[in-house]
């Protein structure tokens, strides 16, 4: 299959795109009656009628509007206040706005306020802001994994402590043997973890590297009494990776210590 397909709806287009783990569905449309901000643009495909091969793992509904219009306004004031992140971009020809939460569609809402963007940075913007809040998710994947493996690590470490203690009183072949078999059997355990891991792990690392090139690509300047989206996401995401990067260094320790033990 191509990578890259194109379909067109009405007026609107329909993108679908390959990406190593995951395809992303892109409708580009009109916007929806300005006198409900929260009400589905007019004949988008997704819903009811949507049928993705796989999982829903992020949607986003991102609209654009001029910043000084009342529709913007009424997007902007259905923002919940105490995540609401808010920037200036491309030297003030834009402001782009998020709260980071779903709305009753189920959809994260960005908006974005334009000034004086031409098409080429209106698009750039756009397409930046849609792979922030998807790259951002699957990144996030990667703590799922690794409070799912540090209880069987934290078991291994135990387990070896106490192998360790043993070695100090061992005597005999046989002896010897029964500590070998918990080595190796604790070794077994370690490795089948670290393996069934290191995707998920190593692909949050490319993904937050990818999310922190996205914020720097932004050039975001704060407004006053409000986060910027840097400042939110950094925050969130900063801890979940190194707790990923704390759990491979024990995996990795651990293992180094039973090969010397052994």
């Amino acid at each position: 299959q191509p990578w890259l397909t194109r379909h067109s709806i009405g007026e609107s287009v329909l993108r679908r795109e390959r990406h190593g783990e995951f395809i992303t569905y892109t409708w580009d449309g009109p916007a929806g009656p300005e006198d409900d901000p929260a009400a589905p643009p007019p004949d988008h495909p997704f819903g009811a009628r949507f049928r993705a091969p796989g999982p829903l793992m992020v949607a986003v509904r991102c609209d654009f509007l001029p910043a000084d219009s009342s529709a913007f306004q009424r997007q902007f004031d259905r923002f919940d206040q105490t995540s609401l992140s808010v920037s200036d971009v491309d030297q003030k020809a834009a402001i782009i706005a998020t709260d980071f939460r779903q709305d009753r569609d189920g959809l994260t809402r960005i908006l974005i306020g334009d000034r004086t963007l031409n098409q080429v940075q209106a698009g750039a913007l756009t397409q930046r802001l849609l792979e922030l809040e998807t790259y951002r998710t699957f990144a996030m994947m990667g703590l799922t994994e690794a409070n799912r493996q540090a209880p069987k690590v934290s078991i291994i470490e135990t387990g070896l402590l106490g192998i360790a203690e043993r070695m100090r009183a061992s005597e005999g072949l046989e002896a010897n043997r029964l500590l070998l078999d918990e080595l190796t059997r604790l070794a077994a355990d370690l490795e089948a973890g670290a393996a069934a891991s290191a995707y998920r792990l190593g692909a949050s690392r490319a993904y937050y590297l990818i999310v922190k090139q996205r914020l720097e690509a932004l050039g975001e300047q704060p407004r006053d009494g409000h986060f910027t989206f840097t400042q939110f996401l950094t925050r969130r995401l900063a801890p979940a990776m190194r707790t990923c990067e704390t759990l491979e260094t024990r995996q990795a320790n651990l293992s180094r210590k039973l090969a010397r033990a052994t």
